[in-house]
């Protein structure tokens, strides 16, 4: 349904106007995403994939990771700046995801900016910008509804709304000058004001009448953004006007908008202390079970304002109050960025960071061990919940990856003890999936590894007997894994150097098709036994799903075990001089 989809966003227009007012609530159809899971989001949304990994409708690629493993400089980091766990920064290495882009622009001069009116239904459009050529975006060949039938007008705002979101995305990957987006962006404002308009006339059920006032509101701020006097005065008036209905979610975004009035009076000097901001703050977020993703931006807003009014002490109840309001939020993006309100800048988490760097870079050493232990334990005890257990979970996968096997299965355990305090069943559910596959992995360490169900490119069993008695590297990948692919000339180099002295690897292919190693390998051949695993009798038994993947627990990759001479798995994700000095170890053991 049309109303499903509504929810107000943010947007930054500070570009557009020097002295514009503080950016109001705007609103706009968002899909929330249902497939990405909790660990997924705490993994991705907040400190960074490992490796690659199976993560819904989520493009991966190489270049940022939290945590180098120990020994490689492969990737040109010397001297690179130390990252940290909670911050999102961090030094690129093989197994990462690259974060999204993202730009801003500059300023445009005022002789750019368009003043629709956004009084009344005749008020003139801004033209479109002359273009050597036709151009066919919707933003720029979106017209006004002559149409006053409800259900057209109600399929034209959501046209409106998508020819806006595309000018935005124009905006961001600066593809739209400012001039289009002035131009474009005040007129696509005004055409859905008058079609809201026609739409709240003609309306013949609740629902066409709640479209039409969520239309008005987001047309008005709109305008209003783009720095219309008269429409952010128009949006006063009309969100007070409907403050008072009973419909409580109408309700609530017309309390948001009036909200943010407030808040561009404190930021303006107009509000003299932000005791009033904190009370009408305290009245919005009372009601949990309505708050949403503009709620919390509009409270990061206000943050920032309280911030550069230097109150501190006001800033400390305001982000004790949003984090409180939003730890249970039924949108799990906001409840990780509720814990990472409440948590970032505490002590505990430059403790945390600290000792989980100091691991990684010193994996072997007990004392940084039982110094993170210390750590962990702080972190559960001062942030008691589930969210603060599932981020430890990621961060183990990290730390894990890089190398520090002892530091993960540390965090690991110590998630494992507090497991079953969690209530939420969904993030119990990822909790579980995270320890049981953890659990795999490090249960491999001192024990045989299982080869005779893979098999090799044609289908028939892998040879492994020709393994007997060599040190033997298992890597886990995929062609479309790029720290997979970057990772080969370094494992080509140990292959070629340990090859003669009794070293092999094994790359067991994860793709979905064998065809796609097949020309992978015609056009840059991998000198080692390539093989796969697969299930002539499960179709869904691909990818991360193929039994040899789930019996070592894999859940990003590349997952490199490094076997002994008897086949009992001794270490894992060793990369670099860390890797090459152990193989160099085993094959000088008897």
């Amino acid at each position: 349904m049309y109303l499903e989809h509504c929810v107000f966003i943010q947007m930054d227009l500070s570009f557009l106007e020097p002295n514009r007012m503080a950016a109001l609530p705007m609103l706009n159809r968002l899909k929330r995403p249902t497939t990405a899971s909790l660990a997924f989001l705490a993994s991705s949304a907040l400190i960074g994939v490992i490796g690659c990994s199976p993560s819904p409708d989520t493009e991966i690629s190489a270049q940022k990771s939290k945590y180098q493993a120990a020994g490689d400089d492969s990737a040109g980091n010397k001297g690179a700046e130390t990252p940290t766990a909670l911050s999102g920064g961090g030094t690129p290495s093989k197994t990462a995801s690259a974060p999204p882009a993202g730009t801003t622009s500059e300023k445009p001069s005022n002789e750019a900016m368009s003043r629709p009116n956004p009084n009344g239904n005749n008020a003139s459009i801004p033209p479109l910008p002359t273009t050597p050529a036709a151009d066919s975006r919707s933003f720029m060949v979106l017209k006004p509804t002559m149409s006053k039938d409800p259900k057209e007008l109600m399929k034209y705002l959501e046209t409106a709304d998508n020819a806006f979101r595309e000018l935005l995305l124009g905006m961001q990957a600066r593809q739209v000058n400012q001039e289009v987006v002035m131009d474009r962006g005040a007129a696509i404002g005004k055409m859905k004001l008058d079609a809201a308009e026609k739409l709240a006339a003609s309306a013949q059920d609740e629902e066409q009448k709640d479209v039409s006032v969520f239309a008005r509101i987001e047309a008005l701020s709109q305008l209003a953004g783009f720095g219309d006097a008269s429409s952010a005065r128009t949006l006063e008036g009309f969100a007070k006007e409907i403050s008072t209905i009973t419909n409580p979610k109408m309700a609530h975004q017309a309390s948001l908008v009036l909200f943010s009035f407030r808040v561009s009076e404190y930021d303006s000097g107009q509000m003299k202390t932000a005791a009033p901001l904190l009370e009408e703050m305290d009245r919005l977020l009372e009601k949990k079970e309505l708050l949403s993703v503009p709620d919390f931006r509009m409270m990061g807003q206000t943050l920032g304002v309280i911030q550069k009014q230097g109150d501190k002490e006001a800033f400390e109840l305001a982000r004790n109050k949003i984090a409180d309001a939003f730890e249970s939020n039924e949108d799990p993006r906001l409840v990780m960025e509720a814990w990472r309100l409440k948590v970032t800048g505490s002590p505990q988490e430059a403790a945390l960071n600290d000792s989980l760097q100091n691991s990684v870079d010193k994996p072997d050493s007990k004392e940084n061990v039982a110094t993170l232990k210390s750590a962990v334990d702080d972190m559960i005890k001062t942030f008691p919940s589930a969210t603060t257990l599932l981020v430890l979970g990621s961060y183990a996968m990290q730390v894990e990856a890089s190398g520090a096997t002892d530091a993960a299965m540390l965090m690991i355990d110590a998630v494992k003890a507090k497991v079953d305090t969690v209530k939420s069943p969904e993030f119990k559910a990822d909790l579980d999936r995270m320890i049981s596959d953890a659990s795999k992995r490090f249960n491999l360490l001192g024990k045989p590894v299982d080869l005779t169900k893979l098999t090799d490119l044609k289908g028939a069993p892998l040879d492994v007997g020709g393994l007997a008695g060599k040190v033997v590297l298992i890597d886990v990948w995929a062609t479309w894994c790029r720290p997979c692919v970057e990772s080969f000339p370094e494992l080509k180099e140990v292959y070629a150097a340990n090859k003669e002295k009794g070293f092999e690897i094994v790359g067991v292919n994860i793709d979905d098709e064998t065809a796609a190693v097949e020309t992978f390998q015609s056009k840059t051949p991998l000198p080692w036994l390539i093989a796969r695993s697969t299930d002539a009798n499960d179709k869904e038994a691909i990818g991360f799903r193929v039994p040899f993947a789930q019996q070592l627990g894999v859940t990003a990759i590349p997952m490199m075990v490094l076997l002994d001479k008897k086949g009992n798995a001794v270490a894992m994700h060793l990369r670099g001089e860390r890797l090459l000095g152990k193989v160099k170890e085993l094959l000088a053991a008897p």
